[in-house]
């Protein structure tokens, strides 16, 4: 029981940590692209 929930945290921190990535991917993308235009 205690396994899966541990199991569980880390899961949801992994998710957390990659949206920022997405999110700060994204964010430099639209950056870049304004400067290329």
């Amino acid at each position: 029981m205690g396994w899966i929930e541990t199991r569980r945290a880390h899961h949801s921190d992994w998710i957390r940590e990659h949206w920022l990535i997405a999110q700060h991917c994204s964010c430099f993308e639209a950056d870049v692209q304004r400067i290329l235009r």
